[in-house]
């Protein structure tokens, strides 16, 4: 949805064209989370579910457009510019995830190591830092055009935080496993 100058910014649409070009951003193409754990063939779990905020649909955006608009104000920049950083902010969490496995014994080898982009807990969110845009300041008239910069910006900030990769390494014993296999075979 585009913004429009002719027929008024409305909070409305203001929240609707964040979400296309931020929201949509987040939610594009992640690859795990609780629904799509990180997994080995055999099925061993490499990152358990504990370090996953929710489903690979992504987060739902935590506010709407009347939480741009105080009751009984106009919308202004400084609210504009809170909202959508804080919601922005609140994304970051949404980031790749390096998910390593690790045959421990003689010798060691990593038997998994893959990244993806990932749906984490709210622990992982990152700091976000935009400065205020002039054009989105005290005594502006606010446009489309710079509405759509200021989404841009936060946009290209989340993109840029989300490539921030954490790294979670787990390990399986390879000597368990291999006393468990001969084991097996013993008893056949």
């Amino acid at each position: 949805m585009a913004l429009d100058d002719t027929n008024g910014i409305n909070a409305d649409n203001i929240f609707a064209t964040f979400e296309d070009y931020v929201g949509t951003t987040v939610r594009d193409t992640i690859i795990w989370g609780q629904n799509n754990l990180p997994q080995y063939i055999d099925g061993t779990i490499v990152v358990d579910s504990s370090y996953f905020g929710g489903g690979t649909e992504g987060p739902d955006p935590t506010f709407g457009g009347a939480n741009l608009v105080p009751v009984n104000e106009s919308i202004n920049a400084s609210g504009i510019y809170s909202v959508l950083l804080g919601q922005t902010r609140l994304y970051t969490q949404v980031r790749k995830l390096r998910a390593q496995l690790l045959l421990t014994g003689t010798p060691q080898s990593i038997i998994y190591d893959q990244t993806e982009k990932s749906y984490m807990a709210d622990a992982y969110r990152q700091t976000l830092t935009v400065s205020t845009p002039s054009n989105l300041a005290r005594g502006k008239i606010i446009t489309s055009v710079t509405l759509e910069s200021f989404f841009t910006t936060l946009q290209s900030n989340y993109t840029t935080k989300s490539n921030n990769t954490y790294f979670k390494q787990s390990s399986v014993c390879h000597t368990s496993c291999h006393n468990s296999c001969h084991s097996s075979r013993i008893r056949r």
